[in-house]
């Protein structure tokens, strides 16, 4: 009897060692198979930037749009630098915090750690009333620091380019005045004569997400009077003025002496020539172009035939 449970119990024992050994090596092989899965999510949690005022702005995302509603009455800034969350272990592009302008369609990216990904696209609502124009000039001269101007109101000064078009629709943008460009008027900076050749364009303005076609705007060099030769004589001597900006139809373009009108013997954009007419009186001769009148900077000086002699 000893003897079997002496038996019985080595056996058991043997037994309780054997399955030991074997949970432990079905557990190591179990270890040795097992594989770490990338995360596979690739999606943008939130989407926060402040406004103009420092005030957190949160956009709203619906499926790959991220909707940013922008508060009524304040204006967008140029760039941005969103806090953005998004899914555990995956990266996006540009990154949160990365300084980007502020432009419809921008695209953020989100690329999961098992590398799928996510393109988002930024549109962009202005809580802003259309944005109306009341007047605008339609004449601008190119010379003597002129500007175009429009008057109106909602315009996002930050957010405004000017653009004028011309018969072949080829495209000029205007730069404006930072210092004289408000919610309720547009100011260009002084024309530049290399900005624009003279003709008739159309004016068009973009201010926040609206595009609004202005008008016909005429640009136009004013005549400019430098000298004329002689300084003196009498009715019928011919003068020559020489100056900028003239024309060369002769029919187009008045001189004056006092308030007589003199005959126009030639033309050229650079010189005119002229008789001094019956009836002339001494003071500084008017020229007048395209319904634009200047004055020569000296005086000329009426005298008789017989003084002329």
């Amino acid at each position: 009897m000893v003897n079997f449970y002496k038996t019985h119990s080595a056996k058991a024992i043997f037994y309780t060692v054997l399955f030991v050994s074997f949970s432990i090596l079905l557990s190591s092989c179990k270890d040795e198979k097992t594989e770490i899965v990338p995360y596979p999510f690739h999606e943008i949690v939130s989407f926060i930037l402040p406004d103009i005022d420092g005030e957190p702005l949160q956009a709203a995302l619906s499926e790959e749009i991220i909707w940013l509603y922008w508060p009524a009455g304040k204006p967008l800034p140029e760039y941005i630098n969103p806090e953005i969350k998004i899914s555990e272990k995956a990266s996006i592009q540009p990154a949160s915090g990365e300084k980007v302008p502020l432009e419809n369609g921008l695209k953020y990216t989100v690329t999961s750690e098992d590398k799928q990904s996510t393109t988002y696209t930024l549109k962009v609502v202005l809580n802003q009333p259309t944005p109306e124009v009341s007047s605008f000039r339609q004449e601008v001269k190119l010379n003597g620091g002129d500007y175009f101007a429009i008057t109106g109101k909602y315009f996002l000064p930050n957010h405004t380019q000017l653009y004028f078009l011309n018969t072949d629709n080829e495209t000029v943008e205007i730069p404006l005045s930072t210092e004289h460009t408000k919610v309720d008027h547009i100011e260009s900076l002084p024309f530049d004569q290399a900005l624009l050749a003279p003709g008739t364009y159309q004016a068009k303005l973009l201010t926040g997400l609206h595009t609004l076609s202005i008008g016909a705007v005429r640009v136009y060099f004013l005549p400019e009077i430098h000298s004329f030769d002689p300084a003196s004589g009498a009715a019928g001597t011919e003068i020559t003025l020489t100056g900028a900006h003239f024309t060369n139809q002769k029919e187009d373009i008045q001189v004056t002496f006092g308030e007589t009108a003199a005959e126009v013997l030639s033309a050229q954009t650079t010189k005119l020539t002229v008789k001094v007419p019956d009836g002339a009186v001494s003071g500084k001769l008017s020229i007048t172009l395209n319904g634009q009148t200047v004055y020569s900077p000296e005086s000329f000086t009426v005298v008789s035939g017989e003084e002329a002699q």
